[in-house]
């Protein structure tokens, strides 16, 4: 059976200086971002905005990522992984337990762009 994302879960954010970025964010524009740390990621910034998560982190916490990538979710991460590799996507990374029954995975499409799934129970 063919999966689809079900939704823009959310956009993650590198930085090279993540304090001032979040300043930036929270006084231009009231977006409400809070230091966080989960699972077995480092420290890093999120909130949501209009029911989309939101996250600033380190840019040498980003596994070589872009500046922007965005989260798309997913109901089941393992088949849509699948699918995605079947249709000529990259893995960046493999799936990563992020506590609270999140899990993410990142790839990269044919034309390089990051991007990454991510279910949630």
């Amino acid at each position: 059976m063919t999966q689809s994302a079900h939704s823009l879960a959310a956009l993650v954010m590198y930085s090279d200086d993540p304090d001032r970025l979040c300043r930036f964010y929270a006084a231009a524009l009231g977006v409400p971002l809070a230091r966080a740390r989960h699972g077995s990621m480092p420290e890093h910034y999120e909130g949501l905005l209009g029911g989309a998560h939101l996250a600033i982190w380190d840019r040498r916490q980003g596994h070589g990522a872009a500046p922007l990538i965005p989260v798309y979710r997913v109901l089941d991460i393992a088949a849509i992984s699948e699918q995605l590799l079947n249709n000529g996507a990259t893995c960046l990374h493999k799936r990563v337990d992020l506590g609270d029954g999140k899990q993410v995975a990142g790839f990269s499409d044919p034309d390089g762009r990051a991007f990454r799934v991510i279910q949630i129970d």
